[in-house]
């Protein structure tokens, strides 16, 4: 039961990505939103990644290969929100994967409970962790 929670949450995340991902806007625009979806959602549902956390050895490989999956689609979805930034200028121009890597890893890592504060107040938590992120990827005219 829990383990299609959490699948059915990777489909939740990956067409709100998409939904971002096709949203008129900058890309800056876009990650800060990302950003503002994972943290909400993580604080709302902190419960859930604790009970995945603590029962890890109980999850099949089965079930590992297809949050892999999940996770190599969110993966596509932010690189191509990155490849945007980088035609506006607004990102640098490094290996779009990577990035999109580095920066869901760092948004969604199984330690995010320390990312994030479980008070009703998310906007500071967002503010933070987009203000760190983009302090690393954005590109600065010198």
């Amino acid at each position: 039961m829990t383990l299609s929670i959490v699948l059915s949450g990777f489909d939740y995340f990956n067409q709100k990505f998409i939904e971002i991902g096709k949203e008129d806007i900058t890309a800056e625009e876009k990650v800060y939103k990302i950003i503002d979806f994972g943290v909400t959602t993580l604080i709302e549902n902190s419960q859930m990644a604790d009970i995945l956390r603590n029962n890890v050895q109980l999850v099949s490989e089965d079930f590992q290969k297809r949050i892999e999956i999940k996770q190599i689609e969110s993966v596509e979805i932010f690189k191509k929100i990155v490849e945007q930034g980088i035609k506006e200028k607004s990102i640098k121009k490094l290996n779009p994967r990577n990035t999109a890597v580095m920066v869901l890893t760092a948004l969604f890592t199984s330690n995010s409970e320390w990312l994030i504060d479980e008070t009703p107040e998310s906007e500071q938590q967002v503010e933070f962790i987009y203000n760190f992120l983009m302090d690393g990827i954005r590109r600065r005219e010198n």
